[in-house]
C-alpha cells in the first residue's frame, strides 16, 4: 500500500497556489477540421503548482521540510483546495432499507448536466449529517476513504445529505526541489507541483 501522511499542506502558502481538476482527452483531426474526441479518464485529476504561493524564507522552509519528509513523490498528504473545499448538503444516497454505508461525494450541476466527484478525505470537524431534512448524530465517519455509516438502515425513500469540508490527497509531483536565491532573504521556487491522489474510481454517471 502506497505510504499516506495525514498531514495537510500549509494553507497560507495553498491559498496562493494554482491548479484544479484535469481531465484527459485525446482528440483526433480530420482533414476537414473535423474532430473525435475521446474521454480516455472520466475522473479528474487534480494538480496545483505551489511555488506561486511562497513568498518568504519561512514558507519555504515549511515546503522543504514537508518535501524530505514526504521523500519527494514517495509519500501522500493532504492539500486544502482554496476555491473548492466544502460541500452543502450534498445528497449522499437514497434509501432502500438496507443500505447504512454511503460514499461520500459533492454534485457540481450546470443546467440539466450534473457531474458527481468522489470525495475521499473529508473533514471530520464540523460535519453535518441530515436524513430526511433533519439532522443525524448517530453516523460513524470513515475518513480515510470518504464513507458515512449510518447506525441504521436508511428508510426506503429516505435521503441522507451531509455537509462538510474536504481535502485533496496529493503527493509532490518532482522528487527534485529547484530554489534559486535572487537577493538577501529572497527566494523563488518556480513550477513545483502537486498531484491529486486517485484512492477510488469516480461514481458511475
Amino acid at each position: 500500500m502506497t505510504a499516506f501522511m495525514k498531514t495537510l499542506f500549509p494553507t497560507d502558502i495553498s491559498h496562493g497556489s494554482v491548479g484544479g481538476p484535469e481531465f484527459l482527452t485525446d482528440v483526433v483531426e480530420m482533414r476537414s477540421g473535423l474532430e473525435q474526441r475521446n474521454c480516455v479518464r472520466k475522473v479528474p485529476r487534480a494538480r496545483y503548482n505551489i511555488g506561486y504561493g511562497i513568498k518568504t524564507q519561512e514558507q519555504l522552509d515549511r515546503v522543504r521540510a514537508l518535501h524530505y519528509i514526504a521523500r519527494g513523490r514517495a509519500y501522500g498528504f493532504l492539500f486544502r483546495d482554496p476555491l473548492d473545499s466544502k460541500a452543502v448538503l450534498a445528497n449522499l444516497g437514497i434509501g432502500d432499507g438496507i443500505t447504512k454505508k454511503f460514499p461520500i461525494t459533492k454534485t457540481y450541476r450546470l443546467g440539466d448536466y450534473t457531474f458527481i466527484r468522489r470525495i475521499t478525505k473529508p473533514v471530520r470537524e464540523g460535519l453535518q449529517v441530515f436524513v430526511g431534512g433533519k439532522e443525524n448524530d448517530t453516523w460513524k465517519l470513515d475518513d480515510d476513504l470518504g464513507f458515512l455509516m449510518l447506525n441504521e438502515p436508511l428508510q426506503r425513500g429516505k435521503i441522507v445529505q451531509a455537509s462538510f469540508d474536504f481535502n485533496v490527497p496529493v503527493r509532490f509531483e518532482t522528487d527534485y526541489l529547484p530554489v534559486k536565491l535572487e537577493g538577501h532573504n529572497i527566494v523563488s521556487l518556480y513550477d513545483i507541483e502537486l498531484r491529486e491522489i486517485l484512492h477510488e474510481p469516480s461514481l458511475e454517471q
